[in-house]
């Protein structure tokens, strides 16, 4: 005879401390997943920034070598020195060595500027756009024309403010008719040195300066590791080759739209169907739970193990014939309109996908 009291009892009973020990181990699970995930997170989003700062230095330095190349190196001017003294102004002044490298690449195209006044050029660059508040590109572009053309060049100047006097500009005027044009050069910077030397060098020194030139180190090193993570070159390799694929499946498409519509119509079709799923797999350990509770009833009831795996294979099957009906009528649906498309195109993805082999 069945003693309800007992069965009362058994369901009734004090489970706490199997439950403090599954919310115990709940909760190590969850904080070892949260570690996990911001680890994971801050480790990708360094990784991701280096490969930026990678990205735009190398941008920089490309600019560099594409300059010397076009001006056939008129300034005399090696790509190791132009390097060399944007990392040297960077840890004197406020400013980052690619932002300087993007300056030197716009003075190299003024092609009369050598390297005898290359390096005091660039710092002079520097101090005007400290002193002036403007961009390096702007600066570069005012002074680049002053020296590629000293007479004309002081007139520019002086409308921007530098004025130089009659005896340096009849000096300037002798030195050119003579073919000294980097003594007439010279002048010139000496005069904006008088004006503005020292500027970059002194705003450096400011709070807001030893911040930047924090940022500027810091991402010196991330332009390292950034240059470590793509293997001297390897993963551009890898993204052409991934570039080459995406172009080749565009290609695929447009020359096959109709077959596209009906695989664009039946991957959003499996999407809605994950989408539905998805909930139904997340409760499916509570359905597992049920069962248990069953199974210890029908113990509880006498009824013995048969009865138990019975009741578990009716409640499965109960789910995966819905799932199967769901996925079975979602398949069909699809096969009747991929099937009416051309079965040529089919071969072409084929091939498209297997490379041809």
């Amino acid at each position: 005879m069945i003693n309800l009291g007992d069965a009362v009892l058994f369901f009734r009973g004090d489970h706490s401390d199997i439950d403090k020990s599954a919310d115990h181990v709940s909760d190590i699970s969850k904080n070892i997943g949260l570690g996990f995930a911001l680890v994971g997170g801050a480790i990708t989003g360094a990784m991701g920034f280096a490969l930026k700062a990678f990205a735009d230095s190398e941008k920089a330095g490309a600019q560099l070598d594409a300059v010397l190349k076009s001006t056939g190196g008129a300034a005399g001017m090696t790509r190791e020195a132009l390097d060399s003294l944007a990392t040297e102004l960077q840890r004197t002044t406020a400013f980052e060595d690619d932002a300087v490298a993007r300056g030197e690449a716009m003075l190299l195209t003024f092609t009369n500027i050598g390297k005898d006044v290359f390096p005091m050029a660039t710092r002079t660059m520097l101090d005007m756009s400290t002193a002036m508040n403007q961009d390096l590109q702007s600066s570069a572009i005012q002074l680049g024309k002053a020296l590629n053309d000293p007479i004309a060049g002081i007139s520019a100047l002086s409308r921007v403010g530098v004025q130089f006097t009659d005896s340096q500009k009849e000096q300037i005027q002798v030195l050119m008719q003579s073919g000294n044009v980097m003594g007439a050069q010279k002048i010139i910077l000496a005069e904006l040195s008088k004006e503005f030397g020292g500027s970059a060098v002194a705003a450096a020194d400011t709070l807001s300066g030893k911040w930047e030139q924090l940022k500027n180190e810091f991402g010196n090193m991330m332009e390292d590791i950034g240059n470590a993570l793509t293997d001297g070159g390897g993963f551009k390799g890898l993204l052409d080759t991934i570039k080459n694929i995406v172009i080749s499946v565009d290609d695929w498409m447009k020359a096959n739209q109709p077959l596209t519509k009906d695989l664009v119509l039946l991957t959003a079709g499996v999407g809605g169907l994950m989408f539905f799923l998805g909930p139904m797999l997340y409760i499916l350990p509570g359905i597992a739970t049920g069962i248990g509770l069953v199974g210890a009833a029908f113990e509880v009831l006498s009824l013995g193990p048969i009865a138990v795996a019975v009741a578990a294979l009716v409640a499965v099957g109960v789910i995966g014939y819905g799932t199967y009906k769901l996925l079975t009528g979602t398949a069909v649906e699809s096969n009747k309109k991929i099937s009416t498309s051309n079965e040529k195109t089919w071969g072409e993805l084929l091939d498209l996908m297997t490379g041809g082999a």
